[in-house]
């Protein structure tokens, strides 16, 4: 279905614009690439909604997805298995937020929200080597990561303090804490950390 309807957004490209042949197979991997991650943000949202959690759909998503995207991290073999990984990620976030909001712990949040932000800058960005980038797009992806995670602890600091929301905290700690576990695995992979 996904080599399809992917098949048949590149020839409506095709159709409508002057592009050169030989960029074919970039532009049927970024539509690949997009639908797939589209199907994986719809199916979180969903599955959020259908749990009561919307919130803890967003903000998994504004946080999991904005930073990996940067700053990568493991990545599945094929696009149904980055599908299942990714809404399996999800719904252990999920249910690690809902338990730390349920017990109500403040400190552990905040605990879990630090150890996953040192490891995240520790080992940020991490390369993939199934899709090598110039050291200029990787030096440029570390500002933009660490930009972006600054970003978003200020605002669930901002918003945690304005509102008093656990569920908050809860949200963002353990999301953060699923985008470090994604980096760990091709870093012990790799034999160490890859910084410029």
């Amino acid at each position: 279905m996904l080599d399809r309807l992917t098949d048949s957004l590149v020839n409506l490209l095709y159709g409508h614009c002057t592009l050169s042949a030989d960029r074919r197979a970039v532009y049927s991997y970024g539509c690949k690439l997009a639908i797939s991650t589209l199907f994986s943000i719809c199916s979180i949202l969903l599955l959020s909604a259908l749990f009561g959690k919307f919130l803890y759909g967003i903000l998994f998503v504004l946080i999991f997805v904005s930073l990996r995207l940067f700053l990568g991290g493991f990545h599945a073999t094929t696009y149904r298995n980055c599908f299942l990984i990714t809404n399996g990620t999800f719904l252990v976030t999920c249910g690690a937020a809902v338990l730390l909001s349920y017990l109500g712990s403040f400190l552990v949040s905040l605990l879990i929200l630090f150890t996953s932000v040192s490891v995240i800058i520790l080992l940020g960005p991490v390369k993939n080597h199934n899709h090598p980038i110039s050291d200029t797009t990787f030096r440029k992806n570390k500002r933009v990561g660490f930009l972006l995670l600054g970003i978003e602890i200020f605002l669930c600091a901002v918003l945690y303090y304005a509102t008093k929301n656990i569920d908050l905290l809860s949200i963002t700690a353990a999301s953060l804490a699923a985008v470090a576990a994604m980096m760990v695995p091709p870093t012990i992979e790799k034999g160490g950390m890859c910084h410029d």
